[in-house]
């Protein structure tokens, strides 16, 4: 299994918006990195003053794509919709679930191994391969926060 970061800025896509839309869907896909696999696991974050991870997602079949984000789907989420006139690798993914309590970027900066994964959010790119270490932390943090 492998860990992967898919993140949006909030000047250009509403994320909170997309995953409320798309919550509890199945034949959702969305933005990872090319050699992503069944069972390998997305978390989709977002940058800005609000910086952290919103959602983890599991990778549902093997078909990873390269689309246009300008999908009719898509575009209520983007703040221009000119912006979405790009392409990105795309893996379906199963049904959509948010996390209750997103795990923000101070909780990551506080774990020495997921300083690099903060760092990442304010970087240009849409998507990251994480370590296994980096992605089993996140992990962790997630399931405190769930349990709580």
């Amino acid at each position: 299994m492998s860990y992967y970061l898919t993140k949006s800025n909030p000047n250009v896509y509403k994320l909170r918006d997309a995953l409320t839309f798309y919550r509890g869907m199945s034949d959702v896909s969305w933005t990872t990195c090319k050699p992503a696999k069944p069972g390998d696991i997305l978390f989709i974050g977002q940058s800005g003053e609000e910086a952290g991870i919103y959602a983890r997602e599991i990778v549902a079949s093997t078909t990873t794509f390269e689309a246009p984000l300008e999908e009719p789907d898509h575009l209520p989420f983007f703040v221009n919709p000119e912006d979405a006139r790009k392409l990105a690798w795309m893996a379906p993914l199963e049904p959509f679930e948010n996390l209750k309590h997103p795990i923000l970027e101070h909780n990551l900066k506080a774990i020495l191994i997921l300083e690099r994964v903060a760092k990442l959010l304010h970087i240009q790119g849409a998507a990251y391969h994480l370590t296994e270490e980096g992605g089993e932390a996140i992990d962790r943090l997630i399931e405190a926060s769930e349990a709580a």
